[in-house]
């Protein structure tokens, strides 16, 4: 199915047996209202990018036995982006670009960032290769060809190292290939910030960008993506405790 609005508010709202299978439902694409099930589409996923494809689509078929949240996060990699669920709403965020949702500065900090450049060799890979649905070849599963970038080859010594995937709502090896050279592109970007702030950081929720300018690490509007946030506890500069987001 082209539309991916369309596609997840039918799961959203109808499930396997005319009940909701998901409570609540926002997304950068779409939006979802408990009440009246209507979506707005802000198109970051559903334009076309040639005269014969669009960018992403959902198309495919699934077991009613299998769990809503593991097929709502298969529908999700068709758009080469994430489903995360926050405060029991379901979010979606495609591969495409998102504006920042918020600035953090120096002040925002309330201890010194943690920053990280390298990821764990045993997370890195430089080449995915695996299978979409074909429906050239009765809608079996296919090959799609496999893709390895040169650069990342040999910042790894040379030595190949490939991740495999299986695409069950992609019928295109275009599109098969789009998606896996955006989630390639994902794991080569290394540096990781930990960090400790004032609670006005709260505002962004996984996966939401930030943009962070420090003047240590010599950045300046620089953006991230959050992987994940909490509540905590720290002592402000009076000794009194006080609420912060990690």
């Amino acid at each position: 199915y082209d539309g991916q609005t369309i596609v997840i508010t039918n799961f959203a709202n109808a499930g396997n047996n005319g009940t909701k299978v998901i409570s609540s439902l926002t997304a950068t694409v779409i939006t979802v209202t408990d009440a009246t099930g209507m979506v707005t589409e802000t198109g970051s996923g559903d334009e076309n990018i040639s005269t014969t494809e669009k960018r992403y689509t959902i198309n495919g078929a699934f077991d009613s036995s299998e769990p809503p949240g593991k097929i709502i996060e298969s529908m999700a990699a068709a758009m080469a982006g994430f489903a995360v669920k926050v405060s029991g709403k379901w979010h979606f965020y495609p591969g495409a670009y998102r504006t920042p949702v918020l600035t953090l500065v120096d002040d925002d900090f309330i201890e010194p960032l943690r920053i990280n450049s390298k990821k764990s060799t045993r997370e890195l890979f430089n080449g995915i290769k695996g299978t979409y649905v074909s429906p050239e070849r009765q809608w079996a599963e296919t090959d799609f060809p496999p893709l390895q970038d040169a650069t990342y080859l040999a910042q790894d010594g040379g030595t190949a190292v490939w991740k495999d995937v299986f695409l069950p709502f992609t019928t295109s090896p275009a599109t098969s290939q789009r998606i896996v050279s955006i989630d390639l592109e994902r794991i080569r970007r290394q540096i990781t910030v930990e960090c400790v702030c004032k609670l006005r950081a709260y505002e962004a929720q996984p996966r939401d960008v930030v943009s962070i300018t420090h003047s240590r690490a010599d950045w300046s509007v620089k953006d991230f993506e959050v992987a994940e946030s909490r509540l905590t506890i720290y002592e402000d500069e009076n000794g009194n405790p006080a609420l912060g987001v990690a």
